[in-house]
């Protein structure tokens, strides 16, 4: 039975879109952070997704994907069924690790602070992080930036795209021979 290369064309650029729009979306900011009261803005601190764990996950993850739709189109139907299953792990660690970037955001704008805060106020971090979160003055934002919603969106295109993959990889493939009646 022939390849459907319309679909396959699609699985390819739904995972390889992803891959790239995660990747470069890992190198923009992802969190700014800073004091409520500061309006200017001249204490916030930008972090890039390479700044922090979950962004080099992503930037390694989005890779990977790259690497494994190449694969796809050089093995056997039994192999695109696994590489099919790991774009959509793939695509599924990219959005836990910005979901959970972006939901301790603002645990991240309060420890930075605290920290700044430790180092220039002769204080321990503990004591630090408590007066930030108790005294108004010196509350904290913590605003997403445009690098984590592309590579969230990156991730959710390798998921559309590993499901596309998984379809198929169900194919046989011109690599397999029919073992006959």
């Amino acid at each position: 039975m022939p390849d459907d290369g319309g679909s396959r064309t699609i699985a390819f650029g739904l995972c390889a879109a992803g891959a790239l729009l995660a990747g470069i979306g890992a190198t923009l900011p992802w969190t700014t952070v800073g004091l409520v009261q500061d309006t200017k803005g001249v204490l916030d601190e930008t972090f890039h997704g390479i700044d922090l764990a979950a962004g080099l996950v992503v930037l390694v993850v989005a890779i990977v994907v790259l690497g494994m739709l190449f694969a796809m189109r050089l093995v056997a139907a039994r192999g695109r069924r696994l590489l099919a299953l790991g774009l959509l792990i793939a695509g599924l660690a990219i959005l836990t690790a910005t979901l959970l970037a972006g939901l301790s955001a603002g645990d991240r704008a309060v420890a930075e602070m605290a920290r700044v805060a430790a180092d220039t106020g002769g204080l321990t971090n503990a004591e630090a992080e408590e007066l930030i979160r108790t005294n108004p003055d010196l509350a904290v934002h913590s605003d997403l930036g445009i690098g984590l919603w592309l590579s969230a969106l990156g991730g959710v295109l390798v998921v559309a795209g590993s499901i596309a993959n998984a379809a198929w990889a169900r194919r046989p493939g011109e690599f397999e021979v029919d073992a006959g009646p």
